[in-house]
């Protein structure tokens, strides 16, 4: 742990952005979108 919640909130903040920077270039929703992705529907 940490002596001070500021601390764990910069990590949690670099994991939430970390995330959803994977959850953009991976999910199916957003691969339709981009040019040169074959659907697969």
């Amino acid at each position: 742990g940490h002596r001070s919640v500021e601390s764990t909130q910069i990590y949690t903040q670099v994991s939430i952005r970390a995330l959803q920077a994977v959850h953009a270039s991976t999910h199916p929703a957003e691969q339709r979108d981009r040019p040169g992705v074959a659907d697969e529907e």
